[in-house]
């Protein structure tokens, strides 16, 4: 008995040192955005690249804690502007997808659309997620704007023009 309840505790104590623990993580986090805001050190892909990272490892670890939805967006976000969109899109879908209750999930959703017209210059891809955003929120503030970008899409600002021009006729 007592062989098993040693064993138990070096499992305990073993498990326990390989889990981050949540406010060391937290703490790490908020050292690293304080870094990456302050620029102090130059060193700021680097360490918004590990800002990234720590986001998701916290999302990962702990779905159901308030923070996951926003350090995943959080992440996007620092990804979209690390210029990594495919990464980006990947964590705005995420949070669409994991945290729909979450008050900028279709913001998430109305962003991966554009950075897919934008970015990645996949109009069809851009389309679907305007078009679902539309489905989904058809009362959200953002609709008019998805509408005209859907009404122009893959279009280029000559012919915009040309368009707007031939109207006011």
């Amino acid at each position: 008995m007592k062989y098993i309840l040693n064993l138990l505790i070096v499992l305990s104590v073993f498990l326990s040192a390989c889990t981050p623990n949540k406010e060391k993580l937290n703490k790490s986090i908020a050292n690293h955005e304080a870094t990456v805001i302050n620029d102090q050190l130059g060193l700021v892909d680097s360490i918004a690249n590990k800002l990234v990272m720590e986001y998701v490892e916290y999302a990962d670890l702990y779905p159901e804690d308030s923070k996951s939805p926003v350090y995943l967006y959080k992440a996007a976000d620092l990804s979209n502007g690390l210029g990594m969109p495919l990464n980006a899109i990947k964590l705005y879908e995420r949070v669409y997808a994991d945290f729909n209750a979450y008050e900028k999930a279709p913001l998430c959703l109305f962003i991966s659309g554009f950075i897919y017209e934008n970015q990645v210059r996949n109009m069809d891809k851009a389309r679907e997620k305007y078009e679902l955003f539309l489905e989904k929120y058809p009362e959200h503030q953002l609709r008019h704007d998805v509408e005209v970008t859907l009404k122009n899409l893959g279009k280029t600002p000559e012919e915009i023009i040309q368009e707007f021009e031939n109207q006011s006729l």
